[in-house]
């Protein structure tokens, strides 16, 4: 399990990961409690992969079987939704990038996952993916 300090880098995995069509573990499960933030650093190569996913499915308990995925919420003029939340890369190139997640101290385990949406015939990686927080109370 990854437990974070306030603002200090953690790193999910050592090595490349390779992505494919099917949800995986981005590391270990984060231990979420007391903190409000949560940012998720990445850089990955995309190869011939298309639309590579990023998600967060929290846990209620560290030994949890079931994994509930983060849902956002959209505000429109006439409704409000909410969907699962995988972020989604549109580009298809190369990318570093750090992606929030609001966690308030409501989700005490999370845990990073990664997808394809088309894996390719030479899939996406991850080479680097680390993560940050930020405590609901920075005294502790």
């Amino acid at each position: 399990m990854v437990k974070i300090k306030d603002n200090e880098a953690v790193t999910l995995i050592s090595g490349n990961q390779t992505v494919t069509g099917t949800w995986a573990n981005l590391g270990d499960l984060v231990d979420a409690r007391d903190l409000k933030k949560l940012a998720l650093w990445l850089k990955f190569t995309v190869n011939d992969a298309q639309n590579v996913r990023v998600r967060a499915v929290c846990k209620r308990t560290e030994g949890d079987s079931e994994s509930f995925v983060q849902m956002t919420q959209t505000v429109g003029t006439t409704e409000v939704k909410l969907d699962a939340l995988p972020l989604e890369f549109n580009a298809d190139a190369n990318t570093s990038a750090v992606m929030p997640f609001e966690v308030d101290d409501l989700f005490p385990f999370v845990q990073f996952q990664v997808q394809a949406g088309t894996a390719g015939s030479t899939g996406a990686s991850v080479t680097i993916a680390q993560v940050t927080g930020q405590r609901q109370n920075p005294a502790k």
